[in-house]
């Protein structure tokens, strides 16, 4: 199972912006992983640390492929009853709108 989140950005802005917006993606992204792995709950800290960002620039995906990571992110444990991603999504979202 592979869980993730990635930006789908219209392709004229890319083009447009697309030296500055390759290094602010990068970071979101990289946000986006710190957030997801702080909001997994650790037992073994196998799916915490299975947060990878992958890609580069405007096509950086964060990703997950723990076999379990579905079912977390689902609200399964008492540690992280409302999920993973949309916890993580949520806390970037602030970050960046406090810009």
């Amino acid at each position: 199972m592979k869980l993730g989140a990635k930006l789908d950005l219209n392709p004229s802005f890319v083009s447009k912006y697309n030296a500055k917006l390759g290094e602010f993606v990068s970071k979101v992204m990289d946000d986006v992983k710190l957030m997801a792995a702080e909001a997994t709950p650790k037992k073994t800290g196998r799916a915490r640390n299975g947060w990878k960002k992958v890609g580069d620039g405007p096509a950086t995906e964060v990703v997950n492929q723990v076999p379990y990571i579905q079912r977390l992110n689902e609200g399964s444990s008492r540690l992280a009853p409302n999920g993973i991603v949309r916890v993580a999504l949520a806390a970037v979202k602030r970050k960046y709108t406090r810009l």
